[in-house]
């Protein structure tokens, strides 16, 4: 899944490269915008495939050593996904910014 997410990550860097780099026409940028944003998606997916793994390998941790969540426990877990959300908003943002210049 790295080498994947790495492939991913290399291919986006290398067309916001390009949409910068030259002059293109109005077709050659709507074909690169639609290739970033099918590779930001792929991208997105990979994330919340690592987040659901991390939050269910952390539940069978607790479960098998025979911990209950504290309230402390699932605040910091819904404080997290509130991270990660505003993470996910941020991204969503700058990546709208950058397609309107």
């Amino acid at each position: 899944m790295k080498n994947k997410e790495f492939e991913i990550e290399t291919n986006i860097l290398l067309l916001e490269k390009a949409l910068e780099g030259k002059e293109l026409t109005s077709q050659q940028k709507q074909k690169i915008i639609d290739d970033l944003n099918t590779y930001k998606d792929e991208l997105q997916l990979i994330i919340q495939e690592k987040t659901k793994g991390a939050i269910i390998r952390s539940n069978a941790r607790w479960y098998k050593e025979g911990e209950k969540k504290s309230k402390g426990q699932l605040k910091t877990l819904t404080a997290d996904k509130d991270i990660l959300n505003k993470c996910k908003r941020l991204y969503t943002y700058l990546t709208n910014v950058r397609q309107l210049k």
